[in-house]
Order: structure tokens, then sequence, then C-alpha cells
């Protein structure tokens, strides 16, 4: 199956390989959401790009075991590779910067100088839990 992520920036399949959520709205946005709505586990999550924020949250959901990706941080492979979740990937990169390219994004900054995983995952889900509202 043929994953469309120019018009996609994330598209999750079951075991099954049935798409479950997709989205096209950027950043990290898609990825919160998704993970807030998957009840099962042994999911593959194609996403435009990985970084060291997006890597945290898809450990933390314990629900994807395999990550298909054009590009991925450095520091996202590792925790990934770490954490025993399967890879595809075409580039990796330092790190995932701002779309003007002048600084490095900012959850990937807040993931680099987080000091505790759950601090940080309780800080993403609040944040985006209030631009909800």
């Amino acid at each position: 199956m043929d994953i469309d992520l120019i018009t996609n920036t994330l598209v999750l399949l079951n075991e099954k390989k049935e798409i479950i959520f997709s989205s096209t709205k950027g950043g990290i946005r898609p990825l919160v959401e998704c993970i807030q709505t998957i009840k099962e586990n042994n999911h593959t999550l194609h996403d435009r790009v990985i970084g060291l924020a997006a890597a945290k949250l898809i450990v933390y959901s314990k629900a994807i075991n395999k990550v298909i990706t054009p590009t991925i941080s450095k520091p996202a492979k590792e925790y990934l590779e770490e954490n025993n979740i399967e890879l595809k990937y075409t580039q990796v990169v330092d790190n995932i910067l701002m779309k003007d390219r002048t600084d490095i994004c900012p959850m990937e900054k807040k993931a680099l100088t987080a000091n505790n995983n759950d601090d940080f995952i309780k800080e993403i889900f609040e944040l985006f839990n209030k631009l909800k509202q």
C-alpha cells in the first residue's frame, strides 16, 4: 500500500494495514490527536517528519511499533531505537528545523531539554488541550 505523504502529513495503519487515522495538519498536533484516539496496539505510523518530541509521544503511546518517515532527527532515531520501535527512513538530520530553517523547531528544543519524559508528555497534552478550547 502506498501512503500519500504529499496530501497527508500523518497516516496511522492498524495491523490489517487499514487507515485508522490521517491528517493534513502540520506540526506535532496530528500526532497528539492520533495518540488520543488509539485504542489498540501494533500500529504503523507514516509521518513526513519525526523529531524527538514525536518520538517521545510515539513511545508514550505504547501503541505504535513501526515508524516510516522520509526524515527523522538523529535524537529521534536514537530514542526510537532504544525503545525497540522499528524504523524505516530516507534521511537522518541533526535536528528538525523551523520552516524558515533559522532555528531548531520549538517542540524539538523542548524535547531535547526535558529532564523528565512524563513531565514533557504532560506538558504537550496540556498545551494542545488548551489550544482546543
